[in-house]
């Protein structure tokens, strides 16, 4: 998430999704590129809203998607805000 260390690892992001904030995003695919059979990179843009649909945040992510033997996984993934950091 902008604005804070990376959250890596299964539990790290089990608890992430589960106690983090309650919101609603909307992502809008702009590129896909790679070869199709190994690796994919995705390239979007996200809306983000609370629950009653108000917006909190919009910008970009890039995934890069591995095809494994239990299908295709994300292999990373990273986004960005395009508003600067809020200060307290």
């Amino acid at each position: 998430p902008s604005n804070t260390t990376p959250v890596c690892g299964r539990e790290k992001l089990l608890n992430f999704f589960k106690n983090g904030p309650k919101v609603q995003v909307k992502f809008t695919i702009q590129n896909l590129y790679g070869d199709g059979k190994t690796s994919v990179t995705e390239e979007s843009y996200y809306e983000m809203t609370d629950v009653e649909g108000k917006k909190l945040d919009d910008g970009k992510v890039i995934v890069i998607w591995k095809n494994t033997k239990e299908g295709w996984k994300m292999h990373r993934d990273m986004f960005s805000s395009n508003h600067p950091a809020k200060s307290n």
